[in-house]
C-alpha cells in the first residue's frame, strides 16, 4: 500500500520507496558522507557510498554487440560515478567479463552480507550460487538482473523440461487495493517489455534523469502535477520523419524531454507514439483473441484514465478518505478510529463489497482467473518496419481520438446532470403551480358559496309581490298630472 500515513501521521508523499530505502539503509556515517573518510566501511577503504542498498538502479548493464551498437551503447547513459570494489572488478575483467557487467557486479559487492547461514558458509561455488544470491538478493534496486540458478537436472531432464532462464525483475510497483488493479499493472509491465523486445525499441535515458524521475514520483499527486524525463525517439530517426531541415526534436536521436504521464502513456506530437498505442499495435501484430483483448483493454483503460487524471490513484483516495473523516482534525495526526475505518474500507474495496467509481471507474471487482491466459512467443512474425511505423501512428491517432471521445463523454455526463437538475427544478415549479391552482379553486368555491347566501338573504327581505309595469298607463297618468297642474 502507499505511504500516505506512517506512524499515525499523514505524510506529504504518494509512494513508499524512499521510506523503505531509509529503513534498509545500513551504511555507516562514513559511507553516508556524514563523517570524514577513514575507519570502517567500503571494504576497509572508508569511502562514501552514494545510495542505500534499497535504491534506484545505478547503471544500465546491457552491452549489446560489445558496445558497438550506437543506439544501445550504455556507457553514454551511465553518467553518474559508480562505487565498486576495485579488486573484484579487476578480477572479473581478467576472467573475461565485459566492463559494463563487471562494474555492476563489483558495485553489488561493496555491501556486506546481511544474513549468513551456518550450513552455507563453505560451499562449492562451481555448483551452488548461494554466495552470489546472498549479496544479489539483498541489493534491492528498482530493476534487478537475475541470472538463472544452477540446474541440478541431468542432460536428459534438461531436454524434457524448460529451465528457469535469465530474468529481469521490475520492483517499483506499489500494491493496489484490488486484484483488478494489480492485474492491470502487471499485464501492462509484461506487455511493455514484450513491445520493447519485439519492436526492438530503445528507451534509454541518462541514469541521472532516472534518479530525477524517482524523486519526482514521490511528490503528492505526481501523476497529475509532475513531468518526467522520457526518450523522444524509441526507434532510429529516418529522413522522412520530419519535413523541416532544422528541427530540434529530431536533431538528437538520443534526446529526452520532460513529459506528463498522460503523454508518456498516449504519445506526444508526431515523434513519440506512446506506450499504450504501441501495446495496441503489438496485440494486433500477434492477432490477440477478442476475449483476451477485451480484458487487456479494460486494464489499459484504467491506466490511461489514471494517467489522464480522470480517476484518482489509491494514494489520492486514501488522503481524501482521511481528510473527510469525521474524527480527523486536519493536523496530520490520524486518530485510531480514522485508521480503522480506512482499513475497513480498503478491505471492502478489495473484496468487491464497496465500489468506488472515482478510483476504479466502471470496473467492478470480480474474481480473476488464470485459466484463460495463454503464452505468446516473442518470435511471432511481425510486420516490416514501415508497416509497423504506420500501425503505431494509427494507434497514436486512435489514442488522440479516444481522448477526445472521453472528453466529450465527460461533457455529455455533465450536460446530462445539468438536464437532470433542470428537470428536477421544472418538476418542482410545476408542483408549486399546481398547488397554487388548487388553492385558487378553493378560494373561488368559497366566494361562490358566499354569493349564493347573499342572494337568498336579499330575496327574503324583498318578499312582497311585484306589480306589473305598464308604460302606456304611466304616460297617461303623467299627462293628467300635467294638465291638472
Amino acid at each position: 500500500i502507499n505511504a500516505e500515513y506512517m506512524g499515525g501521521k499523514l505524510m506529504d508523499l504518494d509512494c513508499r520507496w524512499n521510506i523503505i530505502s531509509a529503513s534498509a539503509d545500513d551504511r555507516c556515517p562514513v559511507e553516508r558522507g556524514e563523517a570524514p573518510p577513514g575507519g570502517e566501511g567500503f571494504n576497509g577503504h572508508g569511502k562514501p557510498i552514494a545510495k542505500s542498498r534499497y535504491s534506484s538502479i545505478d547503471s544500465f548493464i546491457c552491452n549489446h554487440l560489445g558496445g558497438m551498437d550506437e543506439r544501445s551503447c550504455t556507457t553514454q547513459y551511465n553518467d553518474l560515478p559508480k562505487d565498486m570494489d576495485q579488486k573484484l572488478y579487476d578480477k572479473l575483467i581478467a576472467d573475461g567479463i565485459d566492463a559494463v557487467l563487471a562494474q555492476h557486479v563489483a558495485h553489488l559487492f561493496i555491501r556486506d552480507p546481511l544474513v549468513i547461514y551456518e550450513d552455507k558458509v563453505e560451499l562449492d561455488d562451481s555448483t551452488r550460487t548461494d554466495h552470489w544470491e546472498n549479496i544479489q538478493s539483498t541489493n534491492w534496486q528498482t530493476v534487478r538482473w537475475k541470472p538463472p540458478p544452477v540446474s541440478t537436472d541431468t542432460p536428459v531432464d534438461q531436454q524434457q523440461k524448460s529451465h528457469v532462464g535469465w530474468r529481469t525483475e521490475f520492483r517499483t510497483m506499489e500494491v493496489q487495493l484490488t486484484d483488478f488493479e494489480n492485474a492491470a499493472f502487471t499485464v501492462f509491465i509484461a506487455l511493455a517489455s514484450r513491445v520493447i523486445l519485439s519492436f526492438d525499441l530503445n528507451l534509454y535515458i541518462p541514469i541521472s534523469k532516472v534518479d530525477d524521475n524517482m524523486e519526482r514520483a514521490h511528490q503528492r499527486d505526481a501523476v497529475n502535477k509532475q513531468t518526467f524525463w522520457f526518450r523522444r525517439h524509441l526507434a532510429p530517426v529516418s529522413g522522412d520523419d520530419c519535413p523541416y531541415t532544422q528541427c530540434e526534436v529530431h536533431a538528437d536521436p538520443n534526446g529526452c524531454e520532460e513529459m506528463t504521464m498522460k503523454e508518456i502513456m498516449l504519445g506526444k506530437g508526431n515523434y513519440y507514439p506512446g506506450l499504450v498505442p504501441m501495446i495496441q499495435a503489438y496485440l494486433d501484430s500477434i492477432h490477440c483473441d477478442s476475449l483476451t483483448r477485451d480484458t487487456v483493454d479494460r486494464y489499459l483503460n484504467l491506466i490511461v484514465r489514471r494517467a489522464a487524471g480522470e480517476l484518482v490513484t489509491p494514494a489520492t483516495w486514501m488522503r481524501q478518505f482521511i481528510a473527510k473523516h469525521k474524527d480527523y482534525k486536519g493536523d496530520s495526526k490520524i486518530p485510531p478510529s480514522t485508521a480503522y475505518d480506512l482499513m475497513q474500507a480498503a478491505r471492502q474495496i478489495g473484496e468487491g463489497q464497496l465500489h468506488v467509481p472515482e478510483l476504479l471507474g466502471d470496473n467492478k471487482v470480480a474474481p480473476i482467473s488464470a485459466n484463460s491466459a495463454r503464452p505468446i512467443s516473442l518470435n511471432t512474425p511481425l510486420p516490416e518496419r514501415a508497416s509497423l511505423t504506420k500501425l503505431m501512428r494509427r494507434y497514436a491517432q486512435r489514442s488522440v481520438l479516444a481522448g477526445r471521445r472521453q472528453a466529450l463523454q465527460n461533457d455529455e455526463q455533465l450536460k446530462m446532470e445539468e438536464i437532470a437538475a433542470k428537470t428536477s427544478e421544472l418538476k418542482k415549479l410545476k408542483s408549486e403551480i399546481e398547488a397554487i391552482r388548487a388553492e385558487m379553486e378553493h378560494i373561488d368555491q368559497i366566494m361562490s358559496s358566499d354569493a349564493v347566501d347573499n342572494v337568498v338573504s336579499m330575496s327574503a327581505e324583498c318578499s312582497s309581490p311585484l306589480v306589473p309595469f305598464n308604460l302606456l298607463e304611466f304616460q297617461a297618468a303623467r299627462h293628467f298630472e300635467h294638465e291638472s297642474g
